[in-house]
């Protein structure tokens, strides 16, 4: 009788204290939000001197090689942005053709249906920035994006 209670108190334990172990894994943090730089500047960097290592490239080709790159970053964040502006102009342009061929009242609840699309919008990138300020990972599958994708009700349409 006695063997029983012993090893079934052992057992007891050992499950506590891998639970208690489990517990303490979740909760510490696996990244510092104070890191100097992002994480794909890093590993871009780890690229780079690979690179240069299986190339045996020199100081000077290095240099270049550096400088070239981040001139591609600068084309690659300049075209995002134009990107970006020429799709808020087209929008624009397709809400103009839209109100030139609407009634009054058509109108008036296309405004309705607009400024509800605009919220949406806004509060997306606002929880994207915020996920993004407090080092959050920001997917494509965000709660935000998904309730924009979720069917509307006739009502929305």
């Amino acid at each position: 009788m006695k063997f029983t209670v012993k090893s079934s108190l052992l057992a007891i334990m050992v499950l506590v204290a891998s639970m208690l172990s489990a517990q303490t894994e979740t909760t510490t943090p696996t990244k510092s939000k104070g890191r100097s730089k992002p994480k794909t500047e890093v590993k871009n960097e780890s690229e780079d001197d690979k690179l240069s290592k299986d190339l045996d490239l020199n100081t000077e080709q290095k240099a270049k090689f550096k400088q070239i790159n981040k001139e591609h970053k600068d084309k690659m964040k300049a075209a995002k942005a134009d990107k970006k502006a020429d799709s808020k102009q087209m929008r624009a342009d397709r809400k103009a053709a839209h109100m030139a061929i609407l009634t009054e009242e058509q109108a008036r609840k296309y405004e309705e249906h607009e400024a509800k699309k605009e919220a949406r919008r806004a509060a997306k990138e606002k929880s994207k920035a915020s996920k993004k300020a407090s080092g959050e990972k920001v997917s494509k599958d965000s709660k935000a994006n998904k309730a924009a994708k979720a069917p509307k009700s006739k009502s929305d349409q």
